[in-house]
């Protein structure tokens, strides 16, 4: 095809090896790829965001009682998704890297690939387990398990498919779609799982709803095969792979990568930790609400962050101003769940509404931001390595957050006022390391010579 011929020279590396020196054509089948990926996203997302929403359904579905144990049980079923991610990481930095006598690509190919082929498996036991009891229970689970290990080779490849299909100043951009997808995905998950499935006709709806989701992702398998069937052809600035294992010990010894991933994991985690237990902090709160408020003000809460990370992709884009840009961000995001807490703190339903909207608009905001900064800072280490050490941090003190805010929940009223000072106080901390990190744009500097050149 015409959009995929390259005009290439070479320049020989200090180890003897050819880097390609040239700016590639654009080809138009990075939208097909961006929409493949962005849906398999969307999917993995809305697998994991499932059983939040309705709770206490689900508990009383699988176990009849509800009890401290049974709604951690439940609450399981997202944290395997935090506690699965930085356990087996490092499989995605292996299994995403091109083979040495293998296209550029192909190891991005290859993973998406697997996820998606996880994600479905996943979901197909997810629907033979629909069963109310515990065997059902334990089935879902293992469902569960296995989407969650697909999410792997998902959630963190959106900066560098970014960097491999699209010209440099629609980087960001791309990113930001690749991104808003899994944020869609856990909006329409908080939505749609209290509009299928109700208590009264809980053992109908639920087998249902998890056949839906299996066919969805089976759809997304045979997209992404068809997606990329062909390989990227921006490899000018795609970050090299050979040496990738070893450029992680240097890395990890620069203060400002450690600032990064902690500043990153911390308000990430909070992003997986306040919809897991959305239920459980605004119910005790406010007598009127039922599941599917729980379910609305997440959904909004998820979908007002996409048009706030396209916002963000295009700024950045444009100006390069990423220091400011995830300080910024940051900053206003700690005081939106101040504003939280203060609003559960006086039963005011209308500023609570306000304030998880927020948190959503520049929480999620905050994500493309910090990818690619980390890109640009790190470069050349690959996307898949920067991207898998954030994400495994996020995943982790998600999970971690899960298991102490729910040990540190009271019995009645604001169940959740010592949980939620405590994400106030961890997320100070991501502020001041976030406004820490500082650092050259390695690969715009490395872009700007290569096009002088």
């Amino acid at each position: 095809m015409a959009d995929m011929e390259e005009d290439m020279e070479h320049e020989e590396s200090e180890t003897g090896q050819l880097l390609p020196q040239h700016i590639p054509t654009v080809s138009s089948r990075r939208y097909l790829v961006l929409t493949a990926f962005s849906l398999l996203s969307f999917c993995s997302a809305a697998m994991w965001i499932t059983f939040a929403p309705c709770l206490y359904i689900f508990v009383l579905f699988f176990f009849d009682h509800v009890s401290t144990a049974t709604t951690n049980a439940i609450n399981s079923m997202s944290a395997i998704y935090m506690l699965t991610y930085p356990c087996f990481v490092f499989l995605s930095f292996r299994y995403c890297k091109d083979p040495p006598d293998g296209p550029v690509g192909y190891g991005l190919k290859r993973g998406i690939i697997l996820g998606a082929s996880l994600t479905a498996m996943g979901g197909f036991f997810r629907f033979v387990g629909a069963l109310p009891s515990q065997l059902g229970f334990v089935l879902v689970f293992a469902g569960q398990t296995l989407a969650a290990i697909g999410q792997i080779f998902i959630i963190g490849l959106p900066s560098r498919l970014a960097v491999a299909w699209f010209p440099h100043d629609e980087v960001n951009r791309a990113t930001a779609v690749a991104v808003s997808a899994n944020n869609l995905g856990i909006a329409a998950g908080f939505v749609i799982t209290p509009l299928m499935i109700h208590e009264e006709t809980a053992v109908v709806d639920i087998p249902r709803a998890m056949l839906y989701q299996f066919l969805f992702a089976f759809g997304c398998v045979i997209l992404a095969m068809v997606g990329f069937a062909r390989y990227p052809p921006q490899r000018h600035f795609l970050a090299q792979d050979d040496g990738a294992e070893s450029d992680q010990v240097p890395v990890w010894k620069d203060v400002n990568f450690l600032y990064l991933v902690s500043a990153f994991g911390i308000i990430n985690g909070v992003q997986n930790a306040i919809p897991t237990l959305l239920a459980q902090t605004i119910l005790p709160v406010f007598g009127h609400a039922d599941e599917a408020t729980v379910g609305m003000l997440g959904f909004y809460m998820m979908i007002v962050g996409i048009p706030s990370s396209l916002l963000t992709g295009w700024y950045l884009d444009r100006y390069q101003l990423y220091s400011f840009t995830c300080r910024s961000l940051y900053a206003v995001t700690v005081a939106t769940v101040i504003i939280f807490h203060l609003a559960l703190e006086v039963g005011s339903f209308w500023l609570m509404t306000v304030s998880s909207i927020l948190f959503g608009i520049f929480s999620w905001a905050i994500m493309p931001a910090i990818f690619q900064y980390a890109g640009e800072l790190f470069y050349p280490l690959n996307e898949v390595i920067s991207a898998g050490w954030l994400l495994g941090s996020g995943n982790l003190l998600g999970m971690l957050f899960v298991l102490i805010m729910g040990a540190m929940e009271s019995s009645a009223g604001y169940t959740m006022r010592y949980a939620n000072l405590f994400l106030i106080s961890v997320l100070v901390v991501g502020m001041w390391h976030m406004w820490t990190v500082k650092g050259q744009l390695r690969r715009a500097s490395a872009l700007q010579g290569g096009s002088n050149g």
